[in-house]
Formats: structure tokens, sequence, C-alpha cells
């Protein structure tokens, strides 16, 4: 009697772990497929930007925080 108490705590949670891991095993793939094709969907309709936008933007961030050569010191430099 005693035996059977214990085994079925341990036989729900066996059934549990094979149940969870069965479950990741199969959304994962589906998952990794799945998530590409929303993000450019995402971007068609755009609810994300597309990525040569983001590289564009990064790119006109760059030149403007660049600061001008000072021309003195080219005039130095030629001497």
């Amino acid at each position: 009697m005693l035996k059977n108490l214990v085994n079925l705590p341990t036989g729900k949670c066996t059934l549990f772990l094979l149940g969870t891991t069965a479950l990741s095993l199969v959304t994962t793939p589906v998952l990794f497929k799945l998530i590409p094709a929303m993000m450019h969907l995402g971007v068609l309709m755009n609810w994300f930007p597309s990525e040569s936008g983001i590289q564009n933007e990064m790119e006109g961030k760059m030149k403007a925080t660049t600061w001008p050569q000072d021309e003195s010191k080219d005039k130095n430099n030629s001497l």
C-alpha cells in the first residue's frame, strides 16, 4: 500500500517530464522556422525597420559625429 503511494507522484512527475520534453522537441524547430518568417512579414508591413534602413541610419550618425579636420594642421604637415 505504501509502495503505491510513493510511486504515484514519481509516475506523474516522470510523465510530466516526458511530456514537456516531447513538447519542446516539437515546438523548437517550428519556432526556428516561424520567427524569421514573422520578422520578414514585420518588415514588409513596416512593423520593424528594414536592415538597410538601420545601416543607413548608423552611417548618418557616424558622419554627424565625426569632427572636421583642422585645416591649419594640414598646412603645417605639407611644409
